[in-house]
């Protein structure tokens, strides 16, 4: 009996240890379903992901879809909206998550897509759109931030301390 019980403290002591490190996992998420007034789709609004893991704990998420003019979400962009996005060589809509501003913060991830002559800009008419979808509920999307992302020719590299370097 004791052998038994000194096994399974060694394995579950073990299997813990390989978290207590920083860690990057890419992936995907996808809201089902959209509607705007009277039309409704059942295209998926299909957003790749990047999160960057302390240990267990979730410290940065970003997702990001390319909005295009044939997507049918595109209808949720405002006018002012389609206007600022419409000179990016591509646009796309992103949501990021910080859970503590002091380790890696929206501002810091933002400017340093600025410093690769990328444009976050403001879609509050998309913002409402989105927040109002019902899966935003069921994923825990709730406290994100949500705005478009206007990207130059060149990708997305970010690089945070204590984590390696994510090419998108």
């Amino acid at each position: 009996m004791k052998r038994v019980f000194f096994v399974l403290l060694l394995v579950t002591i073990t299997s813990c240890a390989s978290f207590s490190e920083n860690f990057v996992k890419q992936g995907e998420l996808s809201l089902y379903g959209g509607r705007y007034e009277n039309q409704r789709w059942s295209d998926n609004l299909k957003f790749e992901r990047v999160s960057w893991f302390q240990e267990l704990t979730l410290l940065f998420d970003f997702l990001y879809y390319p909005l295009t003019e044939d997507s049918p979400f595109y209808v949720w962009l405002g006018e002012s909206e389609r206007a600022s996005l419409s000179g990016c060589h591509s646009s796309y809509i992103i949501l990021t998550y910080a859970l503590d501003s002091r380790k890696i913060s929206r501002p810091d991830f933002y400017q340093k897509l600025a410093a690769q002559g990328h444009q976050v800009i403001s879609v509050p008419t998309f913002r409402s759109h989105l927040r109002n979808h019902p899966d935003i509920e069921k994923l825990s999307l709730g406290l994100y931030d949500i705005n478009g992302l206007c990207l130059e020719e060149n990708d997305i590299s970010v690089s945070f301390p204590g984590f390696r370097v994510v090419t998108i």
